[in-house]
């Protein structure tokens, strides 16, 4: 029982101990970047801007595996391999724009 005892104490300090070292790199992190507080008006066009780009998103995404699934049940692998890449290019591309916008309404 006693050895029990212990080691249940030895586990509350260690989780104790991590706590505290979380913390103190949480306190660091926010000291060399520091929340940003953001008025009404940038959180609503912050959310304008992330709604438009899901929609994007979302049309570009529908529109390019729709193809991609027509070159397949063509045999066409070589063609839907490119509407593949073509696909990741857009996304990346439409998701790099929502950011540089959102950057912009940020101030940053």
């Amino acid at each position: 029982m006693h050895f029990h005892y212990w080691i249940f104490s030895l586990n509350l300090c260690y989780c104790i101990l991590m706590k505290s070292a979380y913390e103190l790199a949480m306190e660091r992190l926010e000291k060399e970047s520091p929340q940003e507080s953001l008025t009404e008006e940038q959180k609503e066009l912050i959310s304008e801007i992330e709604k438009k780009y899901s929609a994007k998103i979302a049309e570009r995404e529908v529109f390019l595996r729709s193809k991609i699934q027509e070159s397949l049940s063509e045999g066409q692998f070589e063609e839907a391999e490119q509407i593949k890449d073509e696909l990741s290019r857009e996304l990346k591309s439409l998701r790099m724009r929502s950011e540089s916008e959102k950057e912009k309404v940020r101030g940053n």
